[in-house]
Parts: C-alpha cells; structure tokens; sequence
C-alpha cells in the first residue's frame, strides 16, 4: 500500500508540475497570437489569474489557452487512482480473509482519506424554468446536483462539457455547453432545448 500511494503520489506531483509549466508556455503562445491587443491582454491575465488559483488552491484552469493541458491533468488523476484501488482491494480481501476486518476497515478508511476525489470547478448553474444552483465538480467525473450531493457526471473535451443531470420525470437530462475561452462561463442546451448556462465560481 505505501509504495502504490507513494508510486500514486509521484504520478500527481508530475501531473501538477506539468500543468505550472503549461500556464508558463499558454501564456507565451498567447502574447504571440494573431490577435487583437485587447483581446490578448484578456487571455494572458486570465491565464496569469488560473495559475495563480491552481498554486493557491488546486483548482485547474478551464481557459481555452489551458485546455490540453487541463485534459492531461484530469487524466492522470482518476488512472493513478485506479492503479492504487485495485491494490487496495487486493490487500483488503487478504485480510477479510484472514479474519482481520478491522484492519481491513482501517486500509479502507485509509484509502478514501488519502486518495479522495478533488474539487476542480465550480459553478452557477442556470437552466430555464429552474432556479439556480451551485455545482462543484470532482476529479472522479461526478458534480453536486441542487441537494448537494454527487449524483451527476460531467465529462470535458476540448472546450465541450458535457452535463448529465437526474431528471425529476425519470432517467436523466443530458446537456451540452460550451465553455467560454476564458473559462468563466458555459452555455448551451440539454436533449429537450432548455438553456443551459453557467458561471464560474472560484473556492473562497
């Protein structure tokens, strides 16, 4: 258990230094970008102000310059942590097996502490004909629904997130919103074309 968390650790300690350099190269290319001066000066403060949160506390960034880079991270998140789960499983099955369940208990309660999903978003989200509501996303694909617990999933590529609520008639509500390039707003619309929209919100 100690070397996996410790292999697990050294996979998210790459991951966030990956990202740091990433703010450092995203704010480059935008200086060089073919655009209007003020439309950069908007992106490289933007990209200035996410690297400052990501070192305060945690969150990743969710602008467009951001966007390979914040795909890579939350990649590395949930495979480092299935590699240390089933590890974990392992070693807890051997011990239920010998009788010791509540070291068992203990590896499992562990395990959770250690390797709990992160919080990498949240927002405000708006849907007509409904009131708004705060979301937080997790690195395990999963947000808050509006009794605050983590019964939704979310997924993201290329500026794309995709929304999938409980729906109160039954199954669930799917919503497709595209995230602005400064990664501070969502819009877009579920299966039925009700508006989805969102504003970012940054932990206190």
């Amino acid at each position: 258990m100690k070397k996996t968390l410790a292999t697990h650790n050294k996979v998210m300690d790459k991951a966030r230094v990956g990202l740091l350099e990433g703010f450092d190269t995203a704010a480059k290319n935008v200086r060089k970008r073919k655009a209007n001066a003020l439309e950069k000066t908007h992106l490289f403060k933007v990209v200035e102000a996410e690297k400052a949160r990501f070192e305060g506390t945690g969150e990743p960034p969710w602008s467009e310059p951001m966007r390979n880079d914040f795909t890579r991270y939350l990649t590395a998140t949930p495979q480092s942590r299935a590699l240390l789960q089933r590890v974990v499983e392992s070693e807890v099955s051997k011990l239920l097996k010998a009788g010791d369940s509540e070291s068992a208990k203990a590896l499992s309660n562990e395990f959770e502490a250690d390797i709990s999903p992160q919080p990498v978003g949240r927002w405000v989200a708006s849907a007509v004909g409904y009131p708004d509501v705060t979301i937080t996303m997790s690195s395990n694909g999963k947000f808050t629904d509006r009794d605050g617990k983590p019964n939704c999933e979310w997924a993201y590529n290329n500026g794309i997130l995709l929304m999938r609520w409980p729906s109160s008639f039954g199954g669930f509500a799917d919503a497709k919103v595209q995230v602005s390039d400064d990664g501070l707003s969502y819009r877009g619309q579920d299966k039925a074309g009700v508006i989805n929209t969102g504003k970012f919100v940054a932990a206190p």
